[in-house]
């Protein structure tokens, strides 16, 4: 007949109490982008939502990197219009920062290479062989 040991409970306990460490998780809040209450989420769904439209009309497949640039693109314009309007109304806002601002939301959106709704000039051969409108 063998006989098994088991581990004394108490030891562990003790160890526990007379300050062992012990390992603790840590539980960090991460909050999401934006939240949909603050007009300036609600302008940049709004956005998203818009350039979503205009790419996926124009033929282009909407991958996860196209689906990243067009929320940043989005948010940014929202960040953008929000600043400018607090300005407007008299808060304190660094013109050097909404300045820096403005550009960096106008080279997200000129990076999404989004349509135009103007037609395409004729190139220079249907101009010449008068294909093109005047």
């Amino acid at each position: 007949m063998g006989v098994e040991t088991h581990n004394d409970t108490s030891e562990a306990h003790a160890a526990r109490v007379l300050g062992a460490p012990r390992r603790r998780r840590r539980w960090r809040y991460v909050p999401k982008r934006t939240d949909g209450r603050l007009r300036a989420a609600r302008r940049a769904k709004a956005l998203r939502e818009h350039f979503t439209e205009t790419l996926v009309g124009a033929g282009r497949e909407l991958s996860g990197e196209l689906a990243a640039a067009v929320g940043k693109a989005a948010e940014l314009i929202a960040l953008v219009e929000d600043m400018r309007a607090k300005a407007l109304r008299g808060v304190e806002i660094n013109a050097d920062d909404l300045v820096r601002m403005q550009r960096i939301a106008d080279a997200s959106v000129r990076r999404l290479a989004l349509p135009s709704g103007k037609p395409e000039p004729p190139s220079v051969d249907q101009y010449l062989n008068g294909s093109g409108s005047t």
